[in-house]
């Protein structure tokens, strides 16, 4: 009807429609050709440079050299005090290793002090003297075993120990009657790692010969104190761990009391297996008495060791009970 009308309007003509079809059409791109600039003369090319902020005639300033430079002081006294103190520097931890076994270097030391174990293994010798001082740890194989300590006095105290064990592997053969202490406690020191190489079950009479050994050479004028004390310290964990025995432990750890000076790490060992000889026997509250011994005597000036820390988690362990 609208086409009608607007024919009837302009008549039979032609029509032209006009519409614009830009609109839709994709674009397309473009390519121009460019010319690239002809080369220039090498002077011209310098001529151009950027000229250098600093003026002219004023040198730049030259580079230091980092190897040359001064550390500053704090710096630099760390250092001498690492070149002067070496290993006995302070430190977190402290190890003193054990090795054993033929392919051992004589100059392979390691840790603070490297104990050269004959006729046992390390491991063993290593538990040994960790009867004596409790360490942090120990960790190793059979043949190169190690102690971590975090108090230096329960490190130094635990070489003495080791190098007592050497003294005796080194004694000579056919040694004078003068010898006889230095002998009595070597006997009882094989015996002692003897046991130690079995394992915590023993046979009887390896335990009996140890016990015997034990008990003669903490009983003889011919010993040293510290060999006296040690011995009652074996003979202690030897009743405790192999027999059972906890009351002749507790004994041995009284005879161990006796012969330690007062506020020395030799006394507080000998407090701390006291304890554990209460505990494996079920007398709690006396092993709860020693622990506070412990802490009450050494608590201030052995944090850092074992004891005092396992004596206070004990004591909160065992008091919520």
């Amino acid at each position: 009807m609208l086409l009608f009308g607007l024919a009837a309007s302009t008549g039979c003509g032609r029509m032209d429609w006009n519409w614009d079809r830009s609109w839709w059409k994709e674009p397309r791109r473009v390519v121009r050709p460019s010319t690239p600039p002809a080369p220039q003369p090498q002077g011209e090319q310098a001529s151009q440079q950027r000229e250098p902020s600093t003026p002219t005639g004023t040198a730049l300033p030259a580079l230091a050299d980092p190897r040359g430079a001064e550390p500053p002081p704090q710096v630099q006294q760390r250092r001498d005090q690492a070149r002067t103190q070496g290993l006995g520097a302070q430190r977190a931890y402290y190890q003193l290793y054990f090795e054993s076994g033929a392919d051992v270097a004589a100059d392979d030391a390691r840790g603070e002090y490297t104990c050269r174990v004959v006729g046992a293994s390390a491991r063993a010798a290593a538990s040994a003297v960790e009867m004596l001082y409790v360490p942090a740890g120990r960790s190793g194989s059979e043949q190169s075993c190690y102690l971590l300590y975090e108090d230096r006095r329960e490190l130094d105290a635990a070489v003495r120990a080791a190098q007592e064990l050497e003294a005796v592997w080194n004694l000579p053969a056919g040694a004078p009657g003068g010898m006889s202490g230095a002998r009595m406690f070597g006997a009882a020191v094989s015996s002692m790692l003897r046991v130690l190489e079995l394992g915590p079950v023993a046979p009887a009479e390896t335990v009996d010969s140890c016990l015997r050994q034990l008990t003669s050479a903490s009983s003889s004028v011919e010993c040293d104190a510290s060999q006296r004390w040690a011995c009652d310290v074996w003979r202690a964990r030897v009743l405790a761990d192999q027999r059972y025995d906890y009351a002749g432990s507790r004994d041995a750890c009284e005879a161990a009391l006796g012969r330690a000076e007062s506020a020395s790490l030799e006394r507080m060992t000998a407090l701390w297996w006291l304890a554990d000889a209460h505990l494996m026997g079920g007398r709690t509250d006396a092993a709860s008495s020693a622990w506070e011994s412990i802490l009450r005597e050494f608590g201030e000036i052995g944090e850092q060791t074992q004891i005092v820390r396992r004596a206070e988690l004990n004591l909160d362990k065992f008091s919520k009970r």
